[in-house]
């Protein structure tokens, strides 16, 4: 998943431990042909690993300044 996202130039999607549920529930889903609760979980994920990135960043950006 994650190699396609980079590839895409996506930013990861980390499945944490707590998202497992929800991450098996969308997987089975999948299967049947609806993707969408897959879709959701994945942009659920890369939406937050835009936001630490940013945070990272700005993070190295004060620093730099300081």
């Amino acid at each position: 998943m994650n190699v396609v996202l980079l590839r895409a130039g996506c930013p990861l999607a980390t499945i944490w431990k707590e998202d497992r549920p929800r991450y098996y529930d969308a997987l089975e889903t999948s299967h049947s042909g609806d993707l969408s609760d897959w879709i959701v979980l994945l942009a659920d994920r890369v939406r937050d690993s835009v936001r630490e990135y940013r945070r990272a960043q700005d993070e190295a950006e004060r620093a730099r300044r300081s």
